[in-house]
């Protein structure tokens, strides 16, 4: 297993494999140095599609998914300029009103 820190005091472990790696260095390396203090909403994990999911504070932002809804690989809360990755696809820079999209 691959054990994935989400929120203070409390770790997830996901489903061995490349994937999961990826999630990984989604949150512990990508986060901090570019959403710094990003709050994890959700991790999927190919072995339990929801590893980590926090749906009330997904409601509160006005969106609604159950277990097998359609969610990115992982969802960050980060209160700054809007950036959005999907693992396994290269990110590329846009500007669309002030905002960078990535």
């Amino acid at each position: 297993m691959i054990p994935v820190q989400v929120a203070d005091g409390e770790e997830i472990a996901l489903t061995p494999g490349a994937h999961s790696e990826l999630i990984k260095e989604i949150i512990t390396q990508f986060s901090p140095r570019f959403a710094p203090g990003a709050e994890v909403i959700y991790v999927g994990d190919t072995g339990d599609k929801a590893g980590y999911f926090q749906r009330e504070r997904l409601a509160s932002f006005g969106v609604e998914a159950d277990e097998r809804g359609k969610l990115p690989d992982v969802v960050l809360y980060y209160r700054g300029p809007l950036k959005t990755v999907a693992s396994g696809v290269r990110a590329r820079r846009t500007e669309r009103r002030n905002r960078n999209v990535w």
